[in-house]
């Protein structure tokens, strides 16, 4: 009886030992393919044998999008290389660091379709002088909702997983931007060709002193007309 009792023990024993031996396996090769999932990431030509290791990271999700980005993350970071010992592991290093103050919602297009980008730019305005057609530079400051991913989504989030950037590259004027809709000058002959909603009409009046010794009274009139162009603000979107 005490000889069976010691076998069992033993097999007991020698259990314990597998499953921890198996366990330490398996967490030495998720070290390893955290590390290469990371370099991955951070190469931007991206060798074959990336396409196993990102196929995995890739297949970790979580619920939601944010649950998914934080199981990814605790994922990386059981890569070993935060010393930075080597030049590689300093990058790596720096991208863990990176990914610690990740916040999900700025993957979402409800954060994106928030995000300007801002430039100063020429003009050229059509208007009319007292009937007569004239042209003008201006410079004036425009923006749009900025078409560029931050960089932790695409490295983060399976591509086609990302929200898409529906609209076109241009920009609009801040006050465009403000109402909802652009005022492009035409025209006196290209408005009256338009549906009275997509058009605008603007006359500015003004009087200078002029004909030298004379001392007359100059008045004149610009008449602006412009064609009304809605503005998109929903660029990003599933």
């Amino acid at each position: 009886m005490q000889k069976y009792i010691q076998k069992i023990v033993n097999l007991t024993l020698f259990t314990a030992v597998l499953i921890g031996s198996v366990a330490l396996a398996n967490s030495d090769e998720n070290k390893k393919v955290s590390c290469e999932i990371l370099s991955c990431l951070n190469s931007e030509q991206r060798p074959s044998k990336c396409i196993r290791s990102l196929k995995y990271f890739y297949s970790i999700k979580g619920k939601k999008l944010g649950e998914t980005l934080t199981k990814r993350k605790e994922f990386l970071k059981l890569c070993p290389t935060d010393s930075g010992d080597t030049p590689i592991d300093a990058i790596m290093a720096d991208y863990k660091g990176m990914l610690d103050r990740i916040n999900p919602d700025k993957c979402k297009p409800e954060y994106l379709n928030n995000q300007l980008q801002n430039i100063n730019q020429n003009t050229n305005i059509k208007y009319y002088k007292n009937n007569d057609l004239k042209n003008k530079t201006i410079k004036d400051k425009f923006t749009r909702i900025n078409p560029n991913m931050p960089k932790h989504c695409s490295a983060l989030v399976q591509s086609d997983k990302m929200p898409k950037y529906n609209c076109n590259d241009s920009y609009y004027t801040l006050d465009g931007f403000k109402r909802g809709y652009e005022l492009i000058t035409i025209t006196k002959e290209e408005y009256e060709k338009l549906n009275p909603d997509n058009r605008h009409h603007e006359t500015k009046s003004y009087s200078y002193e002029c004909g030298g010794k004379n001392f007359k009274t100059c008045y004149v009139t610009e008449d602006y007309y412009y064609q009304k162009t809605i503005i998109p603000k929903t660029c990003w979107s599933y």
